[in-house]
């Protein structure tokens, strides 16, 4: 876990809430001179992600302070920024991550994930994942290994029709929610939301939905940790 509270609170308060063994939460952050003290005193374990070229890359001085684990993010997002949307729905992205989200351009592309998220991506990553995916059903379609599919494939056509599109990115990291997406979020003017590093990509969340999906699927992170880094 990252966000702007204080390591100590953060740990502290997740702890307290959660109904699991300390020794099954895992706290992710970036600076060893503070961030994992609390919580390897409360027996979580830790990651320290090493930012390429970023302000804490070095391990801390005393290694009783430093994460068990230490990740060398390169182009990976990872942290938790709250934000609030003005009343021309625009909100300012974190610097650190504009850089390797716009990759030279200037934009992104904007997909829908679920009610309540949001997702930014880098377009030209995007779009070679879409070409090779799009292509790939193109050659079932023309053998004929998709006509027995037919209402799969109709599906297919009405979420990608209506599931992404690309979206500038002005000065300062800001970025205006188009109109079509702002229901799908259900965040309004004045509202608070959350963006969230999801590794690949950057998403945008309503609280609530970001508070629901995270007790459903933290329970399972010391599994999913320990499968993608075995």
């Amino acid at each position: 876990m990252s966000s702007s509270r204080r390591p100590v609170d953060s740990a502290e308060t997740v702890t307290r809430a959660l109904t699991v063994e300390p020794s099954r939460c895992v706290y992710v952050a970036d600076n060893p001179a503070k961030d994992f003290v609390t919580a390897r005193k409360l027996g979580w374990r830790t990651v320290r992600v090493a930012r390429e070229g970023g302000e804490y890359k070095s391990p801390a001085n005393d290694p009783t302070w430093d994460a068990e684990r230490v990740i060398e993010s390169g182009e990976l997002f990872i942290g938790e920024w709250p934000r609030t949307i003005d009343d021309r729905y625009r909100l300012s992205l974190p610097t650190e991550c504009v850089e390797a989200l716009v990759g030279g351009s200037d934009g992104c592309t904007l997909a829908k994930e679920r009610p309540g998220c949001l997702s930014l991506w880098n377009t030209s990553q995007w779009q070679g994942w879409l070409n090779q995916g799009v292509e790939l059903m193109r050659g079932k379609l023309r053998s004929g290994r998709l006509d027995r599919r037919a209402e799969s494939v109709q599906l297919f056509g009405r979420l990608l029709s209506t599931r992404y599109r690309t979206a500038p990115i002005a000065g300062r990291g800001r970025l205006a929610i188009p109109e079509a997406f702002r229901d799908f979020l259900g965040v309004e003017p004045g509202g608070e939301l959350l963006v969230v590093g999801a590794a690949v990509c950057i998403e945008l969340w309503r609280p609530e939905s970001w508070a629901q999906h995270i007790g459903e699927q933290m329970p399972g992170f010391r599994q999913l940790f320990d499968q993608l880094t075995e």
